[in-house]
């Protein structure tokens, strides 16, 4: 019994034990060991046969009951796994939705923080031109000089916030070039260490073989300190270590992280992976999803502006930022830039000078913003030049018509109701085509200037400018035209 019930084989088979064996013990024990009846000796053979019809029809429909139940067993796993597919696509379809409603969230975020910034730029222009003409007048020793020094330096620092928020924004765009990015590293190791606290190491791993990408060098600087900056400050304790790490790396293997920007999609399959490690603190899941919001910190020090920076760079070239962390053991920030097919640019040691202007040059100045235009004006007559104001586009091209012949230099703001910059330069340039004009605006020169349509202008102001931005651009302006 115990070996037909052990074989698989076997082992389905009803059994009946037969047997003049009264004793009760040994019929239990029967069916313990899997015996489905019990006929005792002496039998009638139609009693046996009908107990064996009915044990036959008893396990017929055992087979047919556990077919049917493996059969609806197969039925709910597939309707399970429905409904766990269907659970996943409206979990997916939620997701998108906020994904959507986060980009329309960051649009609007950015047209506002855009025209913020450009009424921002201009009025800290106007602070900062203000203190730099007083300046200029106060005697050398003067007492309120140290004053007016600290009130220009925080305008200054105001000005630095704007453009960050500008980065971040993506409404700044770099001038790139190929750059050997492990050459880079390695160059700057000695710069990295200033960036960290004392009894914290850096540790360097970096590829062999040059690496190259299409980057801004001074974008890429402020990346990596940035980076550096935030690994140091989650390490509590004045002892541990942070890593840099520098390799390339296929799409298809950028795992194991959290991914931004979220709706991100891989535009070439070979990247570098710039990789920066701490033995910090960590940063929760919670945290993780909000570290590139701006003014976002957890910590004391910082403005919470440092990783939107790194973001905003990283997403305008066409990069994404991958995120592991667990609360204890520190983080892994690792940035994804793809790798670019050519040579690098090496540095050249050729140094542009430009030259004193020697005429005395009548300038159209052109802004919508009253106090803007009357302190450019101030600067300019400083300078020694003559200025002929407009507080519009339409207002400035009805001034050339009439002084085309004595005019020799166009100022003008870019964003201005009716005629923009753009416009205003465009019908002036259909009077004199030849004029020397410098565009003025409180956003990127790189993304100002990368209008396929633009006008060209010789020289670009960057809001909020100091008198020697401005004495350079008119410089650069009339020496074009001479």
């Amino acid at each position: 019994m115990s070996k037909l019930k052990s074989d698989p084989v076997t082992s389905e088979i009803p059994v009946i034990f037969l047997t003049a064996n009264f004793v009760e013990a040994d019929k239990v024990r029967g069916f313990e060991m899997g015996a489905v009846d019990y006929i005792t000796k002496p039998f009638q053979s139609k009693e046996v046969l009908a107990r064996i019809n009915r044990h036959l029809e008893i396990h017929t429909l055992k087979k047919q009951l556990e077919a049917k139940n493996r059969r609806m067993a197969d039925q709910n796993a597939r309707l399970e796994n429905e409904i766990r597919e269907r659970k996943k696509a409206q979990a997916k379809q939620k997701e998108l939705e906020a994904v959507n409603l986060r980009l329309k969230n960051a649009e609007s975020l950015g047209r506002m923080a855009g025209g913020i910034a450009h009424l921002f730029n201009n009025y800290l222009y106007v602070v900062t031109g203000h203190l730099e003409l007083a300046l200029n007048d106060l005697p050398i020793y003067s007492p309120l000089k140290n004053n007016l020094t600290e009130a220009m330096e925080a305008a200054r620092k105001a000005a630095d916030i704007s453009g960050m928020m500008l980065t971040y924004l993506g409404q700044t765009k770099s001038v790139r070039e190929p750059l050997d990015i492990v050459e880079f590293c390695r160059n700057k190791i000695s710069s990295f260490q200033t960036l960290i606290r004392n009894g914290i190491n850096i540790e360097t791993v970096f590829a062999d073989n040059e690496i190259i990408i299409n980057a801004n060098k001074s974008q890429m600087q402020q990346i990596i300190n940035h980076l550096l900056i935030n690994a140091s400050e989650s390490i509590v304790e004045n002892h541990g270590a942070v890593t840099i790490t520098v390799k390339t790396i296929l799409a298809s293997e950028i795992s194991d992280v959290i991914l931004f920007p979220i709706n991100h999609t891989p535009v070439s399959e070979k990247y570098v992976c710039l990789n920066v490690t701490d033995t910090g603190c960590g940063i929760s899941n919670e945290d993780i999803y909000r570290l590139f919001e701006p003014f976002y910190t957890t910590k004391f020090t910082g403005r919470g502006l440092g990783l939107p920076v790194v973001f905003g760079i990283v997403k305008s070239w066409e990069g994404m930022i991958g995120v592991k962390s667990e609360i204890g053991h520190g983080s892994s920030f690792r940035i994804f830039i793809p790798v670019f097919e050519g040579n690098a640019v090496r540095d050249s040691e050729t140094v542009v000078r430009v030259p004193e202007a020697s005429q005395r040059v009548k300038v159209l100045l052109v802004d919508d913003h009253k106090m803007v235009l009357d302190m450019t004006a101030s600067m300019l007559k400083k300078l020694g030049a003559e200025v002929v104001k407009a507080s519009s586009g339409d207002e400035a091209v009805e001034i050339f018509r009439r002084n085309k012949d004595v005019i020799s230099c166009l100022i003008t703001d870019l964003s201005m109701p009716g005629l923009d910059g753009w416009e205003t330069l465009a019908e002036i340039r259909e009077i004199q085509p030849n004029l020397p004009a410098i565009l003025a605006s409180g956003h990127d020169e790189a993304f100002v200037m990368s209008r396929e349509d633009s006008v060209k202008t010789q020289a670009f102001l960057h809001k909020p400018f100091s008198m020697d931005d401005l004495k350079g651009a008119l410089k650069k302006a009339i020496l074009y035209d001479s």
